[in-house]
């Protein structure tokens, strides 16, 4: 509809109105008296056209115009084809261009979204224009164009996108090193998948991947693609490929460079974690709360928050360190990581740190120490090496701390705090570092010691004193133990209490003073005195006058000796008697002097002598102090005439070492010997020779030497000599008893109770028998022998001693001088018991042991193997009277066993009673199981053969070079014996069986192996399907060994590759779901090689979607370091896993190139590239545009300068264009391999970044540097004239001189 404006436009109800538009008449509306509205009819130009307008109001009759003739301004439709961007946020106020064809330059023109709002549009040219969106709700619109502000002359619609208002909220990490590389999420609302996003640092844009409408995520570009030098730059996206960016987001990311550490302090801490540590390095302008710690070793990772910081300093704590199976420390490298990408190290120099587990103290030595420190303590336990040892007592710093070895470590106590006088037992704690102390045991601080005087005060130089020192402040340990010095020499000391203690003093090469000290650990700290104690020469007693005393009364007794003066005087003398002690004094003459006292009881004892009341010296002399003795009887009264008979003194009181007399008195005959002390109620005198003198002799026992009234008197009886001449029989049957005369002299004078004495040689009369003897004459007696066969006699019987004796209370006395011996000649045969070992081979050849009785020491011994009709002789070897050994021989036998009986002859007629006896078949060896055997050995064998038997002696014997061990054995059955198998070193060896009589015929020969080390099993994950390839890392494996792989209880089979790698496939455990299943390397044989391993069975990973940064699915694992994802035959980096493994970031190398575009198929592992899934949906690579190269990298601001581009995927295309900086300029293309494009001006110098795009949209980020220089001023020329001929010389005078050549011509 056409707008008309004038005046007297009236309406005629009689006429229609009308408008002439050029030659077309079309109907019209008289809208008021100054307006009228036409109907526009279609016009199909194709070029601009200009028609006059006139109205009529009378029915067409008369047309009026304007005098300044209004023209009508025709134009072709507008064709809309595309926008830029195709997106734009609901927020409004974002520019949008429309690109298309016809556009007019027309003040009238308008965009209008949707079917409502409208806003005007700037024409630029006639195939672009530009409006501002209104705020309009977020979705899916269209847009046109009017060229005259109205409905009529409206465009075609193309498609439009609102979306939400887009908002960056946060990234994540916000710190990445200056090198640039890592990547980061963006968090925010308004993510659209189909957008395409941007993310800007500062002013360098690079491309993001979308995750979800809150996520996506981009690599950060390089800090040196900035033109500033602030390392904190603003962090914006965009959703319409760099046309709009989110303002006032306030997200920044700030730029750090690589950090360099120097040290770490301190550089070891406990396995519990918490141990305060210092970095050291170059950290400025770093964050705090975007790092973290990290801590690795093997294949464990664990992280820490950084607690302060500062240029060159960071502070964090260690964790808390597994340490179960620790046997020893271990080393962990640490570096500083992003908090939120801990793939992303930001040192170049990790530094280590050990850890150690807790201090395990078992004793410490001394427990105790002064008050005033300086006690070295020795602590005993378990600790690792450590140059940082520091120790606390009651909280109170070691000023000396040292690590000595694995066992122990030595810390010095500090002077004790006030405290330890209400508590004296203090807390001792360790710090491996220094830092971290951990509480070990107690230490008893106690009060300074301190020697007030001792007791006594002098002793013999030859040491032993029991020395008594008292003070205050002695340490009362567990033992309580210490050490006394004097002069330096050290002896043990009891500590009595805290103010005694008892010592012994050492001997002392010489006399004099010696300083007396005390300490009490060990000689590491001495408590000093100013006391000393003086060594003086040993006393020496030679004499006591008298030696023996009477006890009724109390008597002065003089001891003379040596060196009684030498103590100075002021010493307590004592005299010890027993358990008496008396006191003495020296005398004026030198003697010492003393009172025995007087004793209900006989006191006889060595006197002992103390000059200091302590040390008593013994004097080998007796003194005694005697009860008078009383006798009760004597025995026997009767001796013979050439006495030596002792006559035993029966009564009380006797005393040992008394010198009493016995006197013999007969006639004017007068004989004293000395008596015999042998108990107390006995003493013995021997009869004395009296030759010619019979009947009764006075004997007077001398007490005190002297005769008495008191003294015991008594009679003893002398005879004639009693003589055996002979005896009759002269032969004693042993088996009867047998009627003797004994022919002699002088039986008549002796009394009834004579018997016959007889001894068997050898038995020195404890077996000795005695029969009653009757006197028939002077010359003849009669008795009878005893049965020598009953008497308990061990060894053999060669003859009998007979003798006559008298009995007198219950006891014999020898009557006769002389002692007739008759040889006794006896036989008894031979008895038989064991024969050991029972058992030979029927090939003989060794030596048995006959056990029996009555074995006699003669050249007919020998031994019998009867069997069959067969009889075999062999000597025998005389041992003892019931051992001797006898040869075994071979036999003819062709059963497995064949038994014999053998016997044995004294005289080689008469034989014994016989012992059955074996003949077995040797043993023979087969084979052995297992025949694979490692230096670690195994627990048992196997061994295969015939004629096996069950015996208490059957060993195994195993022989190398050196020598043969022998390991128990047992029987299974007459084929199958089992030996235990010792830890045997790498070599070759025999084994064998045998008993202590049956050896095998041959041995078996095998080798054992150096011991199989398994280092790695790898994977230990797989899928349920089975078919996971798992390699067994290790070292020693061999062919040989038939080892193979157990999951489970279920067997598979191996694969030898090497000497250190072995593989096997997992099976299948489809039917019974995920699960963990043990796995364990075996020999064949059933030698376990390894301990079980946990392998997890998992599901198969099923991929659902994929992008070309983003994968989702089942299954797809949570364990970074165990997944893998493959592009093609292209292992992709993975960024981001989820917990429930269904969602996985992942990003492809730049450096990969492709000509066009392709599809590729995406596989996933979960268990480090051993088994990947099935191909997932295939994925589109879009054909890469790079740019390698641009020629020339500079020019002037004024721009002009025509730049050549290098690279890939340049196309043909009417948008294909070049960015410097912000300017975009059109771009020639002349393969896809090269372009052209004109710099533009710039308005200041310095580096740009040159991008290409084939559409217009999307730009290149490949980092070209295009440098805009400021032009030369040129100030002067010279000459100022020149031929138009050219090629002279011209030179132009500016900052720089340059000389240039002339054109050969001029044009002008």
């Amino acid at each position: 509809m056409l707008s008309v404006r004038g005046n007297n436009f009236e309406q005629n109800v009689l006429y229609s109105s009308f408008c002439k538009l050029g030659d077309v008449i079309v109907n019209a509306t008289i809208l008021s008296n100054d307006e009228i509205a036409c109907n526009v009819p279609v016009y199909n130009a194709s070029v601009d056209q200009y028609v006059s307008i006139a109205v009529s109001v009378d029915g067409g009759y008369n047309y009026h115009s304007s005098e300044s003739r209004i023209l009508l301004a025709l134009h072709p439709l507008p064709v809309l084809l595309s926008t830029h961007p195709q997106t734009l946020p609901e927020n409004g106020n974002s520019e949008i261009k429309i690109f298309g064809e016809n556009f007019p330059n027309s003040s009238h023109l308008a965009c209008q979204f949707g079917n409502q709002t409208t806003v005007i549009a700037v024409w630029k040219s006639r195939s672009l224009l530009e409006c501002k969106l209104p705020s309009i709700q977020s979705g899916e619109t269209n847009v046109r164009v009017s060229t005259n502000g109205q409905s009529v002359g409206m465009t075609n619609s193309i498609p439009f996108s609102i979306s939400d208002v887009l908002a960056l909220t946060s990234i994540i990490p916000r710190v990445g090193l200056l090198g640039g590389g890592s990547f980061v999420r963006l968090h925010g609302t308004g993510f659209e998948s189909k957008s395409i996003f941007l993310c800007r640092f500062a002013s360098v844009s690079v491309t993001a991947s979308f995750v979800n409408s809150t996520t996506a995520r981009c690599r950060v570009p390089s800090f040196g693609l900035h033109n500033y030098n602030e390392t904190r730059v603003v962090v914006e996206v965009s959703a319409n490929n760099g046309h709009d960016w989110t303002i006032q987001s306030n997200v920044h990311f700030t730029y750090i460079p690589q950090v360099f550490l120097s040290s770490i302090e301190p550089s070891m801490g406990s396995a519990t974690g918490g141990t305060s540590l210092s970095l050291i390095g170059s950290f400025k302008g770093i964050e705090l709360d975007a790092l973290s710690c990290r801590f690795r070793c093997g294949g464990s990772t664990l992280l820490s928050h950084i607690s302060s910081v500062s240029d060159k300093e960071f502070q964090c704590q260690s964790p808390r360190f597994e340490s179960k199976s620790w046997g020893r420390d271990k080393v962990y490298t640490v570096d500083i990581v992003l908090r939120d990408d801990v793939n992303l190290s930001l040192v170049n120099n990790p530094v280590t740190f050990a850890v150690y587990p807790k201090v395990k103290v078992k004793r410490i030595s001394p427990s105790t120490g002064s008050e005033f420190g300086g006690t070295n303590v020795t602590i005993f336990g378990e600790f690792p090496r450590s140059g940082s040892l520091a120790c606390k007592f009651d909280n109170v710093l070691s000023p000396f701390g040292v690590w000595v070895s694995k066992h122990y470590i030595i810390c010095s106590t500090p002077p004790a705090s006030r405290s330890f006088l209400f508590s004296p037992l203090v807390e001792l704690s360790i710090a491996l570092n220094g830092i971290e102390f951990e509480s070990a045991t107690k230490f008893l601080y106690t009060k300074a010691s301190h020697i007030a005087k001792i007791f006594p005060a002098f002793g013999p130089r030859s040491g032993g004193t029991l020395l008594v020192i008292y003070g205050e402040g002695f340490i009362v340990n567990e033992s309580n133990e210490g050490l006394c010095s004097f002069n330096g020499v050290l002896t043990e000391a009891e500590v009595v209490s805290s103010s005694h203690v008892k010592c012994r003093t050492p001997s002392s090469i010489s006399t004099g003073p010696v300083l007396v000290k005390m300490t009490f650990d060990e000689g590491k700290q001495f408590i000093d005195s100013d006391l000393t104690f003086m060594y003086t020469m040993q006393p020496i007693v030679t004499s006591i006058i008298p030696s023996y005393v009477s006890a009724r009364e109390s008597t002065v007794v003089r001891v003379y000796g040596e060196n009684f003066d030498s103590y100075g005087g002021g010493g307590a003398v004592k005299i010890s008697l027993g358990r008496m002690t008396i006191d003495g004094f020296i005398t004026d003459e030198g003697y010492i002097s003393f009172m025995s006292p007087v004793s209900e009881n006989t006191i006889s004892s060595y006197l002992r002598l103390s000059l200091n009341g302590q040390d008593f010296t013994a004097s080998g002399l007796v003194f005694s102090i005697i009860k008078p003795p009383v006798v009760f009887d004597i025995a026997p009264p009767f001796v013979h005439e050439e006495g030596g008979i002792p006559i035993i003194i029966t009564g009380a009181d006797f005393v040992n070492m008394l010198h009493v007399p016995c006197r013999f008195q007969f006639g004017s005959k007068d004989v004293t010997v000395r008596a015999k002390y042998i108990s107390p109620t006995a003493l013995e005198c021997t009869a004395p020779e009296l030759e010619g003198s019979f009947g009764s002799v006075k004997v007077e026992l001398l007490f005190f030497q002297i005769s008495s009234p008191d003294n015991p008197v008594f009679e003893v009886n002398y005879h004639s000599l009693t003589s055996i001449l002979s005896v009759s029989p002269s032969l004693i049957d042993s088996t009867v008893r047998t009627e003797l005369n004994v022919i002699g002299l002088g039986f008549m004078q002796l009394s009834n109770d004579v018997y016959c004495q007889f001894r068997v040689d050898g038995s020195k009369g404890s077996n000795d028998s005695f029969a009653k003897a009757n006197v028939k004459s002077n010359e003849i007696l009669q008795c009878w022998t005893p049965k020598f066969k009953d008497m308990n006699i061990g060894e053999m019987m060669n003859s009998v001693g007979i003798s006559i004796v008298v009995r007198y209370s219950q006891k014999f006395y020898a009557t006769a001088g002389v002692k007739s011996t008759f040889s006794l000649p006896i036989h008894s045969g031979a008895v038989l018991d064991k024969v050991s070992p029972n058992t030979a081979s029927i090939y003989g050849d060794i030596v048995v042991d006959v056990h029996g009785d009555n074995f006699i020491n003669s050249e007919h011994l020998h031994c019998s193997f009867a069997f069959e009709d067969q009889v075999f002789e062999t000597a025998a070897m005389y041992r003892s009277k019931s051992l001797i050994s006898c040869y075994v021989p071979a036999i003819t036998s062709f059963r497995e066993t064949t038994l014999s009986s053998i016997s044995v002859s004294n005289n080689g007629h008469d034989f014994s009673n016989g012992l059955s006896f074996q003949h077995r078949n040797p043993f023979e060896l087969e084979e052995m199981h297992p025949h694979i055997f490692m230096e670690d050995g195994a627990t048992n064998i196997t061994i295969f053969g015939r004629y096996f038997y069950r015996h208490r002696s059957l060993v195994c014997s195993i022989s190398g070079e050196r020598r043969a061990i022998f390991t128990k054995a047992w029987y299974i059955s007459s084929k199958i014996v089992q030996c235990d198998m010792p830890t045997l070193e790498p070599g070759s060896y025999s084994a064998h069986v045998q008993t202590d009589s049956i050896h095998a015929i041959r041995a078996l020969k095998f080798n054992v192996y150096p011991a199989v080390e398994i280092n790695d099993v790898f994977p230990l994950v797989g899928p349920l399907s089975g078919g996971t390839r798992v390699v067994i890392s290790g070292l020693n494996f061999r062919n040989e060994m038939d080892m193979s792989c157990q999951f489970g209880n279920q067997p598979v089979l191996s694969k030898f590759i090497s000497s250190s790698e072995v593989q096997c496939w997992s099976p299948s455990a489809q039917s019974l779901g995920p699960r963990e299943s043990e796995i364990r390397i075996v020999h064949n044989e059933g030698l376990t090689f390894l301990e079980s391993r946990r392998f997890n069975y998992v599901n198969q990973p099923e991929i659902e979607s994929v992008s070309t940064s983003v994968i989702t699915g089942k299954y797809l694992g949570n364990d970074l370091s165990n997944t893998v994802i493959r592009v093609g035959k292209v292992i992709a980096q993975i960024d981001f896993i989820s917990d429930s493994g269904d969602y996985i970031e992942y990003s492809m190398s730049n450096d990969l190139q492709w000509g066009d575009d392709v599809r590729i198929p995406l596989t996933i592992s979960t268990n480090g590239g051993s088994d990947y899934s099935l191909p997932g949906p295939e994925i589109t690579i879009a054909r890469q545009i790079s740019v390698s190269t641009i020629s020339p990298t500079f020019g002037l601001v004024i721009g002009g300068v025509k730049v050549s581009l290098s690279g890939n995927g340049f196309e043909h295309h009417v948008n294909a264009a070049c960015r410097f900086g912000t300017i975009v300029v059109e771009a020639l293309v002349e393969s896809p391999h090269s372009a052209e494009c004109v710099s533009p001006v710039q308005t200041s110098p310095g580096p740009i970044l040159l991008e290409f795009s084939n559409n217009g949209f999307d730009w290149t980020h490949n980092g070209m540097i295009f440098t805009y220089e400021t032009p030369f001023i040129i100030s002067i020329i010279k000459p100022q004239k020149i031929p138009s001929t050219g090629t002279r010389l011209a030179t132009c005078v500016s900052p720089t001189l340059i000389t240039c050549v002339s054109p050969t011509s001029f044009v002008e």
